[in-house]
């Protein structure tokens, strides 16, 4: 399949208010080491806090369990969108994978970064529903429970 793509000559066309920032992706990590600082973890919860509202339990677990992967994972993820993309197509294939998979957590992080960064509720619902009625069945959304749909008002 990706033999047959083809670059198109047109720039794609995302919807309005869509637009790259990298900025919005970094939180400040200590680059200088490897090692979860004080600082870093600091760092990391206060741009959930600020950007979604809240501190996912997976990262507080992680710190505590792993903090070397927490770091990697957090400068791979400040890392991958370099500006060619808009910021809001983090979420909006976060959203579309974890209705996929059926990760309801991962799901309302997703949708709640997704408002964050400016999708509307008919572009988020539409990738929920979307990404299950092709790949899961509407079935898939039965993980759509009452913190998702607040996090959609």
């Amino acid at each position: 399949m990706l033999g047959d793509y083809v670059e198109r000559p047109e720039p794609a066309v995302f919807p309005e208010g869509w637009a790259p920032d990298m900025q919005a992706f970094y939180c400040g990590l200590d680059p200088t080491t490897r090692e979860l600082t004080p600082g870093d973890t600091r760092a990391i919860d206060e741009w959930y806090e600020k950007t979604i509202g809240e501190v996912p339990r997976w990262v507080t677990v992680l710190a505590r369990v792993d903090p070397i992967s927490l770091k990697g994972h957090r400068a791979r993820w400040e890392g991958c969108f370099r500006g060619a993309l808009p910021k809001q197509m983090m979420p909006y294939l976060s959203i579309y994978h974890h209705t996929i998979v059926g990760n309801r957590e991962g799901l309302r992080e997703s949708v709640l970064l997704g408002k964050a960064w400016g999708m509307t509720n008919a572009y988020i619902v539409n990738t929920i529903v979307m990404a299950a009625y092709y790949f899961t069945g509407v079935e898939r959304l039965d993980m759509l429970d009452e913190d998702i749909v607040a996090a959609l008002v």
